[in-house]
């Protein structure tokens, strides 16, 4: 796996030192910061997760809680396919919805335990930060087919359009924290509201039934009401998070900002990308409803190129921008989405065995890779990922 990573970073012109010793270095001197200003989170929710915190025991490593929180957003991404048949419009038994938002709310939880129990086990540490905001890139899209399912947008235009702007926030909190060296959370913000509301969305799925959001309003121009939502996370990511991010890299060196800049690039093409592929004619995505097969490969692409970001961030690096998963996003877009355009769709063929190999291909290398930097990490600084030491 070191070979093939290092050949990857070579082929693409990135850092081909990443996960050496001498990028590790900056490990022993990194100190978390972070700025959270919801109310939620301060007057609410964080003295819950406090009570909560008390109740794991001493022996639990707090990579495990984060793996254990994560599980039960699988375990309903799992419930799609057994009864939705991974269509996520197919209306289901109430008590699925309810699954949802208890899976939702208990990822939440054991998001925020999982640093309380580092601080009083005395076990934190960088990989910590990168282990928990890898777990998160995953759930950025796997929670979101939550959304999807209830709001029965299948595989849609407007499921792309709820898809995707969660990704594009987290990695533009990615980018601004590899500047600002700082973890911004604003008043409303994903990991706290943002996780909230999609619960409040389930239990109305729970208290009025999945038709709810097929329901056109006069407000919503005709359109469905989760399509209207997803229309929503648009604009609040378009006009309130992005300006966000930028403005705190801004203050951080008003100089560098127009080079900075550059780099927010990636998440443009791989957005730009979805939407080329998805909407392309003849393919199957949307019009063999496997979306949902999709957005798994694309899950991994993405939790690749958010955590090495964050590796980055945390090992004094340069900024990461392409990688082999992205890549095999790029030539199935340009096989299925463009030539499709330019006449050439019967050059288009055996995209469904392509999706298949796409997700096998990203989800090996997403957890090899991870293997790889924990290894590395734990390694050079002496400590366990899954276990506590002293015990």
């Amino acid at each position: 796996m070191d070979s093939l990573f290092e050949l990857e970073q070579k082929l693409l012109h990135e850092n081909e030192a990443l996960v050496h010793d001498q990028s590790l270095t900056s490990l022993r001197q990194y100190k978390y910061s972070s700025i959270d200003r919801s109310l939620l989170s301060k007057y609410v929710l964080n003295p819950f997760w406090t009570y909560c915190a008390e109740f794991m025991p001493p022996w639990l490593a707090p990579n495990c809680i984060t793996l254990i929180g994560i599980s039960a957003i699988v375990f309903s991404n799992l419930l799609i396919v057994i009864f939705q048949n991974s269509d996520m419009e197919t209306p289901m038994n109430r008590l699925v919805y309810l699954i949802f938002a208890i899976s939702l709310i208990f990822y939440q939880t054991m998001d925020n335990i999982d640093g309380k129990q580092a601080r009083k086990t005395g076990t934190s540490s960088p990989l910590g930060e990168l282990f928990d905001h890898g777990i998160d890139s995953l759930n950025c899209i796997w929670g979101t087919l939550l959304l999807v399912s209830a709001f029965g947008q299948g595989s849609s235009i407007p499921a792309v359009c709820t898809i995707v702007p969660p990704m594009i926030a987290m990695y533009l909190s990615a980018w601004e924290t590899y500047y600002t060296k700082t973890l911004f959370l604003d008043y409303f913000n994903g990991p706290t509201e943002g996780l909230i509301v999609a619960v409040v969305f389930q239990l109305i799925c729970v208290f009025l039934g999945p038709e709810f959001w097929l329901r056109p309003m006069f407000w919503t121009f005709g359109y469905p009401l989760g399509d209207a939502m997803a229309i929503t996370m648009n604009l609040l990511v378009l006009f309130f998070h992005v300006p966000g991010c930028i403005l705190n890299v801004r203050r951080c060196n008003p100089d560098l900002l127009r080079k900075r800049l550059k780099n927010i690039w990636p998440i443009i093409a791989v957005s730009f990308a979805i939407f080329l592929w998805t909407t392309s004619p003849g393919s199957v995505i949307l019009t063999g409803g496997h979306l949902f097969l999709f957005s798994w490969a694309l899950s991994f692409t993405f939790g690749r190129i958010t955590t090495t970001i964050i590796l980055s961030h945390l090992c004094d690096q340069e900024f990461p921008r392409l990688n082999f998963p992205t890549m095999l996003l790029f030539f199935g877009t340009f096989v299925y989405g463009v030539l499709p355009r330019v006449g050439l769709g019967f050059l288009a063929i055996g995209e469904l065995i392509y999706i298949w190999l796409y997700l096998i291909l990203a989800a090996l290398y997403f957890f090899f890779f991870s293997k790889l930097v924990i290894d590395r990490i734990t390694q050079y600084l002496g400590i366990h990922a899954f276990k506590i030491e002293s015990l």
